[in-house]
């Protein structure tokens, strides 16, 4: 079984206003619809979970009936922060799982998800148990510990910028949460950051540079030109 988990668990402060940034009108639909319908569209996903920020549960599932998505049959509170939703979600998920299920973990405010990204990281996660979206870094890199200045490149040949959607295996998943919380380490945003600190090895699919996060008001004008392009020409640009 796979099961995409949404991580909707944020009030988007940096937006400003009183509507977190997920359920922000873009081009006519709020933009964790967007990311929804990707999951709906994809023969691949059995089910949806989403992470739910605190009191817009209602107003979730009253979107969710509107645009007609079926696979969404959990809908779980957030944390605290990014790893306490995650967390959150990979703690319900893990009693109602198989062994060998896959867990597509992926932020509603990345809205623009093709089909072939998820199908590529699905068919890579069923080898590694362990994979994320990424794109190779083009531009210069280099080190600083102020952020002013610096005097040393990074080969960005050795550089990859991880994206979500990622994919896990949920025993490797809900194991990794678990030792995190007996070490007392909770400070992660990402599950693959935690399990890399934990020993484990994070393989890569392909990811694309239009994927983008809306994180600002300017992304939204951004994102509503991105929604023109059919899926196919969006990796390509």
């Amino acid at each position: 079984m796979i099961t995409g988990l949404i991580i909707a668990g944020g009030v988007g402060s940096r937006m400003g206003g009183n509507i977190p940034k997920q359920f922000m009108d873009a081009a006519g639909k709020p933009v964790i619809i967007y990311t929804l319908l990707a999951f709906e569209k994809n023969p691949n996903v059995d089910n949806i979970c989403i992470v739910c920020v605190k009191g817009w549960e209602d107003k979730l599932q009253a979107m969710i009936k509107k645009f007609s998505i079926s696979k969404v049959k959990w809908i779980v509170p957030g944390g605290n922060s990014s790893h306490g939703s995650i967390k959150n979600g990979v703690y319900f998920l893990n009693k109602q799982l198989n062994t060998g299920d896959i867990v597509i973990i992926h932020d509603a405010v990345r809205p623009i998800v093709p089909q072939i990204m998820l199908n590529e990281l699905i068919a890579e996660t069923k080898i590694h148990k362990m994979v994320c979206t990424a794109i190779p870094c083009y531009e210069t890199i280099i080190a600083t510990e102020d952020g002013k200045c610096g005097n040393v490149q990074i080969n960005r040949s050795s550089i990859m910028r991880v994206q979500t959607p990622q994919a896990y295996n949920i025993e490797l998943l809900y194991g990794g949460y678990k030792k995190a919380e007996e070490q007392s380490k909770e400070e992660y945003i990402y599950s693959n950051t935690m399990l890399i600190d934990q020993g484990n090895t994070i393989y890569f699919s392909r990811g694309f540079v239009n994927n983008i996060k809306v994180t600002t008001p300017n992304d939204v004008p951004l994102l509503e030109s991105l929604l023109e392009y059919d899926e196919k020409d969006l990796m390509r640009i």
